[in-house]
C-alpha cells in the first residue's frame, strides 16, 4: 500500500479532475481538512469520503475579518463566519479518516475544535468581508503526484448531497 499526503478543500473557482498546478498557485478555495497523510489503497479511501460527504449538502458561507496566516504572518486570509453546517462535515470527515485510516494531520491544532476555516486572499479584489461563498463540492488533492514536492494534483471532486 501506499502513503498519501492529501488536503481537502472547496474550490472557489472550478477545477477539473486530474489538474496539475504548481504549489505556489493554489486556486482560490477554502480548506475543508487540512494536510493529512494515510497509507492506504487510494480507491478506497475515495468511496469512504464520497459516502460521509454526500451525507452533507450545499452549504453557504459569510466571509469574515481579515487576518495573516503562516510561519512570518505574511499570507493574508478571510475568516469564515462561525458555520455549524461546516465544522460538522469537517468533523466527520476527520472521524472517518481517524477511525478507518489511522490518519495523522500535519497540523493537529488546526483539526477538530480548532479548525480554522478561511479562504486566502490570492489577489485584493478576489473577496472581502460580508461576501458569501457556496461550498458545492470538495476537492481531494494530492501534495505530492508523482513525488514531485513542486506540484499539487487535483484527484477527484465530490459532490454535496441535496
Amino acid at each position: 500500500m501506499k502513503s498519501h499526503e492529501l488536503v481537502l478543500v472547496s474550490t472557489l473557482e472550478p477545477m477539473e479532475e486530474g489538474t496539475v498546478f504548481m504549489a505556489n498557485s493554489w486556486p482560490l478555495h477554502l480548506t475543508v481538512v487540512s494536510i493529512f497523510c494515510v497509507t492506504c489503497e487510494l480507491e478506497k479511501l475515495l468511496g469512504d469520503l464520497g459516502e460521509v460527504i454526500k451525507k452533507s449538502s450545499s452549504i453557504e458561507l459569510t466571509l469574515a475579518d481579515k487576518d495573516m496566516f503562516g510561519p512570518k504572518k505574511d499570507i493574508p486570509i478571510l475568516h469564515i463566519e462561525k458555520n455549524e453546517k461546516l465544522q460538522r462535515l469537517h468533523d466527520s470527515i476527520v472521524k472517518m479518516l481517524l477511525e478507518k485510516y489511522k490518519a495523522s494531520f500535519k497540523n493537529l491544532n488546526y483539526t477538530g475544535e480548532g479548525y480554522k476555516p478561511h479562504v486566502t486572499v490570492k489577489r485584493e479584489n478576489d473577496l472581502k468581508t460580508g461576501d458569501t461563498v457556496a461550498v458545492n463540492s470538495i476537492t481531494l488533492i494530492d501534495r505530492y503526484p508523482n513525488g514531485n514536492y513542486k506540484a499539487r494534483k487535483i484527484i477527484q471532486n465530490f459532490p454535496l448531497g441535496k
